[in-house]
């Protein structure tokens, strides 16, 4: 009821394969605080073949904002930032490069055809969750993800893989160091 009635008739009109899944990459990621994370959408048909114009609802919950979102369509009413914390987006037709405003090209990344995008970032550590939704994909479980970021102060790398025996102990070390001029990274809390 909320989608344009122009994007209901075009989801009905759109020959072939219909949309059957949504993946979001990176699924998870962490940052220190500040930075910015790009998160790339793909709605593919059953055929595992990448959809273009498939409508990618963005939500945020948490600490930051959408700081950007993939407003570069031909029809420029259609993508759009709603507000600091959702965006509505549309996958690309062909492959390109998003340019992210600054001098340095180094920052840029390649959107290919069936892709959709939105850059999250936050200025205070926290967990932050971004839900992606393509609604023209009937399957409720594959027509949304979730992706958590974490922002931090502190670098922190990630325990390594471990095996255990089912109800067997696993010994999980996360090793926390504050970025430079920052105190000691005592105190802070690992949740696993």
């Amino acid at each position: 009821p909320d989608r344009p009635a122009a994007d209901r008739v075009r989801s009905r009109l759109t020959l072939g394969p219909k949309a059957a899944r949504l993946e979001v990459s990176p699924a998870e990621a962490a940052n220190k605080t500040k930075a910015q994370q790009v998160l790339v959408a793909t709605v593919y048909d059953a055929d595992g073949q990448p959809r273009r114009d498939e409508r990618v609802e963005w939500a945020l919950d948490g600490p930051g904002h959408i700081a950007a979102s993939d407003e570069s369509r031909l029809l420029t009413s259609r993508g759009h930032h709603a507000d600091s914390r959702s965006a509505v987006t549309y996958t690309e037709y062909f492959e390109g490069t998003a340019d992210r405003g600054t001098a340095d090209p180094a920052d840029d990344f390649k959107v290919r055809a069936g892709q959709t995008w939105v850059v999250v970032a936050s200025a205070v550590e926290g967990e932050t969750t971004v839900t992606a939704h393509a609604p023209d994909v009937p399957d409720r479980q594959k027509s949304r993800v979730v992706v958590k970021l974490v922002w931090s102060d502190s670098q922190f790398d990630f325990p390594s893989p471990a095996v255990s025996r089912p109800g067997g102990d696993a010994e999980l070390l996360t090793t926390l160091n504050r970025f430079r001029d920052k105190e000691s990274p005592d105190g802070l809390r690992v949740r696993y």
